[in-house]
Parts: structure tokens; sequence; C-alpha cells
């Protein structure tokens, strides 16, 4: 429903700078001039969330992976 620009903005809006979502719709409304609902806001905010977890654990997992080779480096 939401393009990228939007959902970025979002979260950082309400993520990073704190704002409350009532604040992040307004600010919304003002920089790119749509209305969207709460629910929608919400909605928007665990989408982000739940995507930002999942390349969260692919990193991390790429980084075990790193270590195993590092500490196979350090061991020759």
């Amino acid at each position: 429903l939401l393009g990228p620009r939007i959902k970025s903005t979002i979260a950082g809006l309400t993520g990073f700078y704190g704002n409350s979502k009532r604040k992040a719709l307004a600010i919304i409304n003002n920089m790119f001039g749509i209305k969207i609902s709460l629910g929608t806001l919400s909605h928007s905010e665990r989408r982000v969330s739940e995507q930002c977890q999942i390349e969260y654990g692919k990193i991390e997992e790429q980084i075990s992976n790193a270590s195993w080779w590092i500490k196979l480096a350090n061991a020759t």
C-alpha cells in the first residue's frame, strides 16, 4: 500500500527520532501530502520491523560464518 520512501520515513520518525504515531502522521501528511490512518502507520512499522529482523538474522549468520573462517586462518 505504501511505497518504500514513506515506509522508511515512518520507521525513521517513530523509531529513530522517537515521534509519536500521531506526530509522524502529521509529518507524513506535510511531507508527502497524503493522509494515512493510524492503523496503516502501525502496519507499516510492523512490516519494516519484520523485514529488518530478517535482514539482521542474515547479517548475524554471515558474521558467524566469517568468524569461523577467521579462526581457521589464525590457526594456520
